[in-house]
């Protein structure tokens, strides 16, 4: 059976599961709700790239290495069509 587990970070309270204990996580309370996802990273896995993306309810999952391909191409594209 999972087990959750209550952490701190700088006393404010998140919660984590066995069932992820592999991987970085967290679950975040109220109590962080100000702050963004770059100091976030912080609590987890302070090396993570962090990316800020625009949910789109469809049936197409992107990783962050292709989210890193498609920026690269939208800023190539733009400098083209500006230069």
């Amino acid at each position: 059976m999972n087990t959750w587990h209550w952490k701190t970070w700088q006393t404010l309270p998140y919660l984590t599961c066995t069932l992820l204990e592999d991987l970085p996580h967290g679950f975040f309370t109220q109590q962080f709700w100000a702050r963004p996802p770059a100091e976030l990273v912080q609590v987890l896995e302070p090396t993570a790239e962090v990316y800020r993306v625009k949910q789109v309810h469809g049936n197409v999952v992107l990783s962050p290495s292709e989210l890193e391909n498609l920026l690269v191409q939208k800023n190539l594209l733009y400098w083209k069509l500006m230069g």
